[in-house]
Formats: C-alpha cells, structure tokens, sequence
C-alpha cells in the first residue's frame, strides 16, 4: 500500500498546439492472506508417534498478504474471530491481543489470578492450595488461599461466610477475588435431590453465589471424585467408583443450574476433578486391570482410607483446576518429589482429558465466547492437540512465524493416523486457511509368553506333546512367529508345533504347542536336576528384530498335589490383636518354594484399610517338601471395629491359589460417656447442680452398669435425679441419657477439685469421665 502514486494522462493534438491533462490517482489495496504449511512439519506433514509420547511440532505460518496482520490458530475448527474482537481494547495495543487470546498461555486480561477456595478436608489434604498456585505461578502471577474445616458442607461454607467476623466472611471481602473455588462434602452432591442434605447444600451454593457476585468474583465448583470402591455406608446408591462418581458429577451440575437459575448473571464453572480420577481407572479397566487394586496408579490416588486423596490424588486435582482455570495444557508443568515423572505425566494427561476432551462444552474462564473449550486444544480418545500460543501477533507483510503444536498421546493408544485439520485466521481480513497434518500413532508390539501347565505329568523316557498360553498384551493387532532358543543342560529335545500366532486384537490369548522327548531316567545326566528347559522366542511378524523370550520347561515325571488353607473367619481381639495360620500342604512328588502374598479383595468385599492391619510373622517364602506341610503365621491387630476382607496368595513355580478371609472384630465390651463439652462442673456450696452423660454402646456385648465416683471432696454427693442406680445398654438400646446430680453442703470447702464418674459393669469393667468440679460461695441474706 506504500506504493501509492499519481500518474498524468496527456492527450495532444498531432501539432501539440492544444492538449488536456488528467491526473489520475494509484493506489494498491490491503491484501489479507494468511496461510499455514503442514507440509513444513513434521516428515511432509506426516507426524510418527507412539504411545505415550508428547513432542512440540514446529508448523510454520505465513502472512501473503501485503500489510501487517495478526493471526489466530485452531484445530479441527475455525479460531473465533468474533470473541477476539469482543475482547480486544481499542486503547490496548498490540499488548491487549495477547493478553486477551482464546488460549494458550495467558487466559484474561488481569495480571494475576487471584483464587480463594472454600473446602473440608480434601482441599487441606497435602496442601492443594498451595500446589495449584505452584501451577499457576509457572505461567504468570498467582495468588491462592483456602479456608478449610473438617467435613464441611456448602451449607456450612454459606453460613460463616454470612457471620461478620468469621475467617471465612473476612477472607472474602478483604480483597478482590478472581475466583472463589468450591468444594461440598464428599458424599452429600450425589443424593437424591429430596434429601435434605442436598437441598441445603443446594441452598447453601446459591447463598454463596449471591455473596460471590456481590463481590466482584466468578464461582468454580470443585467436583471431587467417588471413593475409591464406593460408599460402604451407602452401597446402594454408591456400590462402586463409578457409581458414585456419575451421581456426584451430575449434583455437581445442578448445583451449577440452581445457582445460575436463581442469579442469572452468576457466573458458574465447574472443574471435573472426579473425571480426571475417571480417567485413570478407565484406562486401567480397558487394558484389562483391576483398577483398585493395590498397587496401581488409581489405588494410589488415595490415602489407606479409599476415599482422602493421596499426594498423587492431590496433584491430580492441582493440574485439573490449573487447566480449568488456565485454559493451558498441563502437560509438562512440574511434577511434585514423591511422584515420578511417569506417573506425573500420566496424571497431567487424564487433567488435559478431563478438560479438553470430557468436557469439550463446557464453560471456563479461558473460553473466549462462552460457548465451549478453547480453539487451540482438540482432544480425540487417544491424542491431544493444541497450540502453546494460539496468537501470531504482528507477522508482517510477505513473512512468516512458527507455531509450536502440542502432540499428547495416551499410554494406551491404538494404531490409527489422525488428520488435524490447523487453520489460521487474519484478525483484520476475516479470512481464513486451512492445512492438514497427519499423526500417526504406532502400534506397540508386545507379547506375554506363560510356563507349561504345571498339572501335566511329563514322564522319563517318551515323547509327549504341551503348550504355553501366549498373551496379546501390544496395542494392536499382531502376527508372531515362534522359535526355540537355548536348552538347558539336561538332553531333552524339543520342537515348536504352532510357527506362527496371529492375534486379532489386543488382549487375545492363543498357545503355542510344542513336543519335547525326555531321556530316560536311567540315561539322565550325572548332577543335572530332573528339570527340562527350553527359551521360546516370538518375534513380531511386522518386523523380526522385536523379540520376546521365555524359558519355559518343566520338573520331570512330578506329581503335583498341593492344597492351601486359611480360615473362613477370624475374630479379631479388639485389644491385643490376633495370631492366625494358613497352611501350604504338599502331597506331591517334589519340593517346593512357596510364598504367601496380602492383598486387597476385589469389590464388592471391604478392604482392610483403615480398619484392620494384617501382618506375616513368619517367613514370607518357604520350602515345602514333598509330603509335608508349610504353616504362615499372621497377626492381625484392630483400628476400626469393623469387618472386612484380606486376601492370601500362595505363589510357586506351578501358579498362584488365593483364599479370601473375613477379619471381625470379636465381641468385645465397650462403652463411650461423653458429658458437658467444657468437661466442667458448678456448683454453689449449699446447692445441687445438674450434669447430663451419655451412654452410647460401642462394642458388642451387652452391659448392665452401676454409677461410682472417685476424688469427690467432702460434703459433696452424686446421684441420679430420677433415682436410678443402673442401666442396661443393648443393640437394642444403645445409648441413653443420664441427668446426674451433684449437691454440695453449705459448708463444702470454695476451690476446683478433681472428680471422676464411673460406670461399672460386674463383668466386662469400668468406664470414667473426669470432669473439673467448680465449688462456688454461697452468698445470702435472711431478713
């Protein structure tokens, strides 16, 4: 456009005695011409990842036209112009369109996010506050604080927000808040909606809704996750994980719809912590695991408890607010000590999901329009896309910039290629293009080879024909080929029967037959156990230098008898634990080393966490010989007085046999005497007091108890006000009141004392409550 000019048109006679001048003005037009190369990226536009993987791709963006532009990026759907231009500040600059983009790493246009959460003990746990403003502080300034109180409600959160003077009231009125984050009990969102506990936290969240408009800020609703195997205090209504964490997501959301119905210009986000646990067990469950037993990722999202979150549940929940509030990826954001980088990344991953993908309708506070996620971010079931900077500010005329995509793909992946259609959009031409990138994902060969089927009985001196179970445990589809490696050092000969295996799909399983001729005994070799052996090597069809192999074989002629014993029950001794056995019985031909294993029961069984501790006492791994019998001694100790299930593993070289046992707590006698809170009595010398004590049985035996007192100064007596010396507590009753009265002479001596009620039973003992008496002056006049 700079190259605008005039030129004169000058028509004459052929003489040139007369002529006619006319100027004639030139200009050349804004051309507005974005456009992106995928062909620049990667190999030719094509990206190879595998499983797993996360890589930066470098796609260049180019400015063909000839003024000055800035340019906006997208996957898989065209960047939203119109909410750009919304934001963008005729007084801002250049600055204002960076700090007002649809996404990437800068979300609003003020300089600090400023959160305060509202929540009970699963925002206390490991300091959530604190890790979610570590986040934040990695991509701008932040500052984040929480009030927390033990299984607090909305309700509660409501009420002392509304009390002038509490913490909670003055926290949130004392400076100006981004957001108020917050979080209800953990079981209360998934209630029927005619419970009352969710219609007062129902209330509770629009009270505070109100107050949090008032004050200037935006409300997130943290939804929390289903415990770990359900509510065993609920189990119809929450019998597992994903029960109980569909009803919370959907309370959650109407919290949101009530809030919004009754204060339409609320604005109310919901960030889906539940879904980011979500996603680690469903991924668990789809490659085929137990997702809540121990030792996996989703068991170690939680404390011993099944249901508090553990260090890495805590970082979950972090990197699901940081994007809910940032808009960012979280991949790649540091990853607390105590958690190692795999795990970490994963659980950044199952954020991003939850986020960008699970909840792709969603509004955030980064969504420019209000209508959806950002622009900049595509999640398909297996790979996330999105640009680090959706904004190319500034490219001039004829130039270009690059732009960094992100590439996440899932652990879990299965081969496909995915297209990703990146566009790019000129601010000031309303024009926009379109390349398409190509990612794709590998498959993973794997294979999973097992031993001879220990029940077989090999004899001396034939040939005899097996086989082996082999695994699909790869990504994809597969064709291996078989073959025989070394053999051990005895003279068997082996051939494999099945050359190749073809699996359909991941997870199949198929054998592999083979045929093996054993010496006869009298020809075995001097000082060679009665063991043949062999390695079978599989090597991937699609290309042979991926192998696996096993050795595999076998005990000669062996007869296997063995049988594993545990109890069905054991009553576990409240006070001093109890010693239990398993026994191993051998009745076969060989030796063997066994060893016993704890472990977890599947639901719908209760495990031990929390309320019982079972330990090995004895050698973990021993050798049981041929007709003899191995005994394991346990101990298991009480922490809670209910029952649950552990499950005992017996491991030799012939497999594994579990038994399941209930552990309960045996009958026991136990009573809880609460009094007044301030554990103080007062009395006036001369007068009577009275004292209210609760009874409530908390073992199992009935009690008949008598009351006593200890430390009582003179001329002060106790009894019952309605006469009563004893009371009966059973299932049937458990619990009762007694009003106790407590009457001082007048010339009892002024001053505290010490003083203890007792409850006696004959046969099962006592219980106290030491209370501080308050003897008091008696002032008086007779007239």
């Amino acid at each position: 456009p700079a190259h605008a000019d005039t030129v004169e048109l000058v028509v004459s006679d052929a003489d040139g005695t007369a002529e006619t001048r006319l100027t004639l003005a030139l200009s050349v037009a804004n051309v507005h011409a974005p456009r992106i190369e995928t062909s620049g990226a990667g190999d030719g536009g094509l990206v190879v990842l595998q499983p797993g993987d996360v890589v930066d791709v470098s796609v260049p963006v180019y400015n063909d036209g000839n003024v000055e532009d800035t340019m906006l990026l997208g996957v898989n759907e065209n960047p939203d112009l119109a909410g750009f231009w919304a934001n963008y500040s005729s007084t801002g600059g250049s600055g204002n369109v960076s700090e007002n983009q649809t996404g990437g790493n800068t979300t609003t246009a003020t300089a600090s996010s400023e959160v305060l959460m509202y929540g009970n003990s699963y925002t206390a746990a490991n300091g959530l506050d604190g890790m979610l403003q570590t986040l934040l502080r990695e991509v701008g300034d932040a500052n984040v604080s929480a009030n927390t109180g033990g299984g607090m409600t909305l309700a509660g959160h409501r009420s002392k927000v509304n009390t002038s003077g509490d913490t909670w009231n003055t926290s949130l009125s004392s400076q100006a808040w981004d957001l108020v984050v917050l979080q209800d009990q953990s079981q209360i969102p998934g209630f029927p909606r005619t419970q009352s506990d969710w219609t007062n936290s129902r209330d509770g969240a629009i009270g505070l809704g109100e107050r949090i408009e008032d004050e200037g800020a935006e409300m997130m609703l943290m939804m929390t996750w289903g415990r770990r195997s359900g509510d065993a205090m609920n189990t119809a209504r929450y019998p597992n994980f994903t029960a109980m964490n569909d009803h919370l997501l959907q309370g959650y959301l109407d919290y949101a719809d009530n809030v919004t119905g009754v204060h339409p210009n609320a604005t109310v986000y919901v960030a889906p912590v539940g879904l980011a646990y979500a996603k680690i067990h469903d991924d668990l469950l789809a490659a085929g695991s137990t997702p809540d037993q121990l030792g996996t990722l989703f068991y170690d999202l939680y404390t011993s408890d099944g249901s508090h979150p553990s260090l890495h549940g805590s970082y979950l929940a972090a990197t699901t607010l940081f994007t809910a509030i940032h808009g960012a990826s979280p991949v790649g954001l540091t990853v607390p000590t105590g958690i190692n980088a795999s795990a970490g990344q994963t659980l950044q991953m199952a954020a991003a999901h939850a986020v960008f993908n699970a909840t792709s309708s969603w509004t955030y506070p980064w969504t420019s329009s209000g209508s959806g996620a950002s622009a900049s971010a595509v999640v398909g079931g297996d790979l996330l896309a999105l640009f680090s900077d959706d904004v190319l500010e500034n490219v001039s005329a004829f130039g270009s910039q690059s732009a960094t995509l992100r590439l996440e793909v899932a652990p879990n992946a299965v081969p496909a290629d995915i297209g990703l259609d990146l566009v790019v959009a000129s601010t000031k031409g309303n024009i926009t293009s379109m390349s398409t990138l190509v990612v794709r994902i590998q498959s993973v060969p794997d294979v999973s080879i097992g031993n001879i089927d220990p029940t077989e009985t090999l004899p001396f001196g034939q040939a005899s024909t097996t086989s082996v179970e082999v695994t699909n445990t790869g990504t994809s589809a597969a064709e291996w080929a078989w073959e025989l490696g070394s053999s051990g050092a005895a003279n068997c000969v082996w051939d494999v029967l099945d050359l190749t295996t073809a699996f359909a799909a991941p997870g199949d399983v198929a054998t592999v037959g083979l045929s093996v001729e054993v010496p006869p005994a009298s020809s075995w070799p001097a000082g060679v156990q009665e063991v043949c052996e062999v390695e079978l090597v599989g090597s991937w069809a699609n290309d042979s230098s991926v192998q696996v192999s096993r050795t595999i074989g076998f005990v000669v002629d062996e007869r296997i008898n063995t049988t594993f014993a545990a109890p069905v029950t054991v009553d576990v001794d409240v006070d001093d634990g109890t010693s239990w056995q398993a026994t191993f019985q051998n009745a076969g031909s060989h030796d063997l080393s066994v060893t016993l294993t704890l472990m977890a029961p599947a639901a719908p069984l209760e495990a031990c966490d929390g309320k019982m501790t079972t330990s090995i006492t004895s050698a973990v791994t021993q050798t049981v010989t041929a007709g003899s019998t191995g005994v394991w001694t346990l101990l298991s100790l009480v922490e809670d007085t209910l029952s649950c299930s552990v499950v005992l593993e017996a491991s030799s070289v012939h497999g594994a046999v579990t038994e399941t046992v209930l552990l309960a707590p045996a009958d026991h006698a136990a009573l809880d005497v609460t009094g007044p809170a301030d554990a103080r009595v007062v009395v006036e010398a001369g007068r009577s007091s009275e004292l209210n004590v609760t009874l409530a049985l908390t073992g199992t035996e009935d009690l008949d108890v008598t009351l006593g007192s200890t430390g009582l100064p003179g001329g002060v007596t106790l009894s019952d006000a309605a006469g009563a010396t004893s009371w009966t507590l059973s299932s049937s009753a458990p619990s009762v009141t007694v009003t106790l009265v407590v009457t001082a002479d007048a010339e009892t001596m002024v001053g505290d004392h010490g003083m203890t009620v007792v409850f006696t039973d004959a046969v099962h003992g006592s219980w106290s409550l030491e209370l501080s008496l308050q003897i008091s002056s008696r002032r008086g006049v007779d007239v």
